[in-house]
């Protein structure tokens, strides 16, 4: 069988999003569990508990619930071996001999809620838990990265909740007034306690109360929507605290390598900001010197989101961090790339070429990257379409999902556009092997805007290796090969901006050999950020202020020069 890579995985799993977007199901309340009924029952095993001991448990849960054994299913059993006389669950205050008790322990089913049993060997010590007890327990042990035996069950007691959301208010959300059964699960993990409501069968959890949650320093918070239900998440450099909105927070360490190398990133390179984006409201400390552009500040923004998924012990279902998945193979070369794209801005690139797919590299996209790729997913619909000719001699396949969030219909040269950033996306993992040749190139870079600024247009001339074209059809009266002469007007007369210099470069990536792209930002002559506005009158939202910009320079005979022209501004 042909190895599925891993942005291939990807791709099924967007297909099955994009199907079940089609066909959209009642959302589910966060934290749901993977108990939900809808799931296929496996068949029950044979009893292995002695009739006697079966008859006393079905008989001890019917007198609990106040109902026939003949409504009572055995539906497994197995000899065990518990730890203590309590059956490894204690109640509270309870005094347990710590002996090895044998017994047995199995499931038992009541129409759909189900029950685990625990027993001595004689049936004179039972115990039940509900399997929606068992889900909290999980929930908890997931978000908190523990085993479940390391999460104690201090009390389990039936209820009927006031609504569909189980009793606990979520900003924002519309809770159906119904009485919905369940039971209220009090659970104590690292000597903290917390309660969860739950439905009967487990398919829906919700923390309801948990330990106080606060961070001594806190560099990123954030709230927004994440399927239709708000959540609030503050982060520092070790540790996060996350929950619904107006209800119980959770506190954990920070565990991700990706995400602490993330943040690193952030706190070095971005100034502080406090904002609301598309993505949700963020407030972030950073230390570095660069602003972050509207893009960008949506970018963290996402990330946050991606990350308050990541932690939940169950992902939100209906909610996807990915924009994008691409697959290229085939082609004169052989290529077999993947390349995955994230909405926070972050993209993987892997090669299957080899038997064992290899991831190659993650990277970061630019604020103008990132500003298109946003367009699109704001404007277009989702699709999938897969293109090339496989049979052909040099026949290349192209397979592109695209999980766009807009209402229009995609046209065809936005969907090569996409395929064009991905397969720009695999070029960029290639790490600068020469420092000084990217030295070169980013003194080039600098000494260009140095002479514009300084109205030095020779120099400037004699840097720049890129096209004439537009300076030429501006300006008919100057030859069209006096070059400093045409930089002279399109700085004084034809609107571009000479008189800043680059006050940071944000980023700079190698195109290939001897070409480099570098993400700047500029100052003007009195040292403040330099920003170009939305012109005549456009709307901010669809064309916000700009303080980063991309310049390609690439060495032509020996030398680096630059191949764009400057700042325009109409």
């Amino acid at each position: 069988m042909k190895r599925i890579t891993i942005a291939q995985w990807i791709i099924l799993g967007l297909i099955a999003g994009l199907l079940s977007a089609c066909n959209p199901a009642t959302p589910v309340p966060a934290l749901a569990t993977a108990t939900a009924t809808s799931n296929p029952q496996p068949q029950p095993t044979i009893p292995a508990t002695p009739q006697s001991v079966t008859d006393v448990v079905r008989s001890a849960l019917a007198h609990q619930l106040g109902i026939s054994p003949d409504q009572i299913t055995v539906f497994s059993s197995e000899a065990y071996e518990w730890s203590n006389s309590c059956l490894d669950l204690a109640g509270e205050n309870e005094n347990c001999a710590n002996v090895i008790t044998q017994g047995y322990r199995g499931t038992l089913l009541v129409g759909e809620t189900q029950y685990e049993f625990r027993s001595d060997q004689s049936g004179s010590n039972v115990r039940f838990i509900p399997g929606a007890a068992l889900a909290a327990q999980q929930v908890l042990a997931a978000q908190l990265g523990l085993f479940p035996e390391e999460i104690k069950i201090i009390a389990v007691e039936k209820n009927d909740w006031p609504d569909a959301c189980l009793g606990v208010a979520v900003a924002g959300q519309m809770c159906a007034q119904v009485i919905t059964p369940g039971f209220r699960v009090v659970l104590e993990a690292n000597g903290k306690r917390y309660e969860y409501h739950t439905d009967t069968t487990g398919s829906a959890v919700r923390l309801a109360l948990a330990p106080k949650a606060s961070l001594a320093h806190t560099i990123l918070s954030w709230e927004g929507m994440v399927n239709q239900v708000c959540q609030k998440l503050s982060v520092s450099q070790t540790m996060l605290v996350f929950g619904e909105c107006e209800g119980a927070q959770v506190s954990l360490p920070l565990q991700s390598a990706d995400r602490r190398v993330d943040l690193d990133y952030f706190i070095k390179k971005y100034t502080s900001f406090d904002t609301e984006t598309v993505a949700g409201k963020i407030k972030f400390a950073g230390l570095g010197s660069v602003t972050a552009t509207p893009t960008e500040q949506r970018m963290l923004a996402e990330w946050a989101r991606r990350l308050i998924g990541e932690v939940q012990a169950v992902p939100p279902s209906g909610y996807s961090p990915i924009v994008f998945a691409w697959h290229r193979q085939g082609g004169i070369a052989g290529f077999c790339d993947d390349v995955i794209v994230y909405l926070d801005g972050s993209a993987e690139v892997s090669s299957c070429k080899s038997q064992q797919p290899q991831s190659l590299n993650r990277i970061r996209l630019t604020s103008s990257q990132m500003q298109q790729i946003y367009n699109w997913f704001d404007t277009f619909k989702a699709f999938d379409t897969l293109s090339g000719n496989k049979g052909a001699a040099d026949g290349m396949i192209i397979h592109l999902v695209f999980n766009g969030q807009g209402a229009k219909t995609s046209p065809e040269e936005m969907q090569d556009a996409l395929s064009g950033i991905a397969s720009e996306i695999v070029q960029q993992i290639n790490v600068i092997a020469d420092p000084e040749e990217l030295k070169s190139a980013e003194s080039g870079l600098e000494n260009y805007f140095k002479a514009l600024q300084s109205k030095k247009y020779f120099d400037a001339a004699s840097l720049y290796a890129g096209d004439y074209e537009l300076l030429v059809n501006d300006n008919p009266d100057i030859n069209a090969s006096d070059y400093p002469a045409l930089f002279e007007r399109a700085c004084t007369q034809n609107g571009f901006v000479c008189d800043i210099t680059i006050k940071n470069i944000v980023n700079v990536v190698q195109l290939g050999e001897g070409a480099f792209r570098f993400t700047v930002e500029f100052q003007n002559s009195d040292g403040t950020l330099f920003i170009l506005e939305p012109c005549c009158g456009s709307d901010i939202s669809e064309f916000p202020p700009v303080t980063q910009f991309d310049f390609v320079v690439k060495k032509v005979d020996g030398t680096y020069k630059v191949m764009d022209l400057p700042v325009y501004v109409p």
